[in-house]
């Protein structure tokens, strides 16, 4: 990393902050450089990402859990019922691609890791049962 008289862009970046305004509009450009290239310390999770992990892993296991039960019960659901569960799956679908980019950024603790292996397991044997229901 560069000192304090380092990059052009630190010091633009610097010297706006400590004067609480906006970068000039040329310097813009290189600030987004510098910040698109910039070396950054791996940093611990935090707590709260680890418990937000733990509650998505929750979520997800039970989800996906369900889904031979769900199908199941599917024929006696109301049209509107399956409407919501099509339109909210997405939801599900989001936070397990979260759990995806925590892991693959190497974020999980190993009990997390090991749950998430599970979860990725029931994602695969369910997935078929899941998308005929998604598209019926």
């Amino acid at each position: 990393m560069s000192g304090a008289g380092g990059d052009p862009a630190d010091r633009v970046i610097r010297e706006s902050i400590a004067a609480g305004r906006a970068a000039p509009p040329e310097a813009t450009e290189q600030i987004l450089e510098r910040m698109a290239t910039a070396l950054f310390e791996r940093q611990e999770t935090p707590v709260r990402s680890l418990a937000r992990i733990d509650r998505y892993l929750d979520l997800l296991v039970a989800e996906w859990l369900d889904i031979p039960k769900l199908a199941a019960e599917w024929p006696t659901w109301e049209r509107h019922a399956r409407l919501d569960f099509v339109h909210e799956w997405p939801i599900q679908e989001d936070r397990l691609a979260q759990l995806r980019d925590c892991a693959g950024r190497g974020l999980l603790t190993p009990p997390q890791r090991a749950r998430y292996e599970t979860l990725l397991r029931l994602v695969e044997q369910h997935r078929p049962t899941l998308a005929t229901l998604l598209e019926g």
